[in-house]
């Protein structure tokens, strides 16, 4: 079984059909449709980040009524890390999809696979930081809640004293 068929099958867990591939002897398939559904979640969390961004700067705008500059450079940010992300997807994914074109072909797919690994490494990587971004700015979002007397009896995560 090769190394993208696991990767899909077993870390992800979806396309099991990707397990019957291998069986039947069509690796080509899929790897191919491994590097498919990778670029689909890595998609999907580009476009949760983007939504959790929105919803946390969506509550800060209703505490002030307003809003703010710090607002606009989180959201402008977080929409530029997006697109980063976008294109080390899109790039890992060209390089992978060569990769393989070179593996069937049976030509030398060592120095490009190296390549791959480390964009896909620096994907994770961002996806790690901007993790630790969301935390921090559901923390601001729970203390701006708890200081307005307002909101304390909303959320069973912001109680009264």
């Amino acid at each position: 079984m090769s190394t993208s068929g696991i990767k899909a099958s077993v870390s992800y867990k979806i396309l099991t059909v990707l397990i019957d591939f291998d069986i039947l002897g069509d690796a080509e398939i899929s790897d191919r449709l491994a590097d498919v559904a990778t670029l689909l979640l890595q998609l999907a969390d580009i476009f949760t980040l983007l939504c959790i961004v929105e919803l946390a700067l969506s509550f800060s705008v209703c505490f002030a009524n307003s809003r703010n500059t710090l607002n606009s450079v989180a959201r402008y940010f977080t929409v530029f890390i997006g697109v980063v992300l976008f294109a080390l997807m899109l790039a890992a994914l060209i390089r992978d999809e060569l990769n393989y074109t070179e593996v069937f072909e049976d030509r030398n797919y060592h120095v490009t696979a190296q390549l791959v690994d480390e964009l896909y490494g620096v994907y994770s990587v961002i996806q790690w930081i901007m993790a630790l971004f969301i935390t921090g700015l559901a923390i601001f979002v729970i203390v701006t809640a708890y200081a307005r007397k307002s909101f304390r009896g909303v959320s069973p995560l912001v109680t009264s004293s």
